[in-house]
């Protein structure tokens, strides 16, 4: 789901550390809703509801996606940047920038709850030109339908 996977990319950052585990992460692939809530430097976001094609490949490996969708971002400035498995969760953690430009720090937990259900909370906090901005949001997926076609 591209608010999964773009998650995904911003925290990974390019060379991420992909671990195999017994548990194997497996998605219903096709179309999927994404309802996203959360705030803003303290204030209520707007509700956000998109939808978004999930393909056979995709969801039968979550991270590996995952970790395709961060190929060409920027790995520069990262003093971490991860994605790791445990059990039905999949954690990305990031910190990147430069102190005299900016800096992101990033943590993502996205929770397989069925291969039809997925949750995710995404905390970050990003310094820049002596200001600080926070968000925490938590993005609640289901799969609504198996046709759709991948653009």
């Amino acid at each position: 789901m591209i608010t999964r996977y773009v998650m995904a990319g911003l925290l990974a950052v390019a060379t991420a550390l992909y671990a195999p585990s017994a548990f194997a992460l497996k998605l219903k692939p096709g179309l999927w809703q994404d309802t996203e809530t959360g705030t803003s430097n303290g204030k209520p976001l707007p509700p956000k509801v998109s939808t978004d094609c999930l393909s056979p490949e995709e969801a039968a490996d979550p991270v590996k996606a995952a970790l395709a969708g961060m190929k060409g971002m920027p790995s520069g400035q990262c003093s971490k940047h991860e994605i790791k498995q445990s059990g039905n969760q999949i954690v990305f953690n990031m910190n990147c920038g430069n102190p005299k430009q900016m800096i992101m720090e990033m943590s993502v937990v996205m929770t397989l709850l069925s291969p039809e259900h997925t949750q995710s909370t995404a905390k970050s906090t990003m310094q820049m030109g002596g200001r600080t901005f926070t968000s925490d949001l938590t993005t609640d997926s289901k799969w609504i339908s198996s046709a759709c076609k991948k653009k």
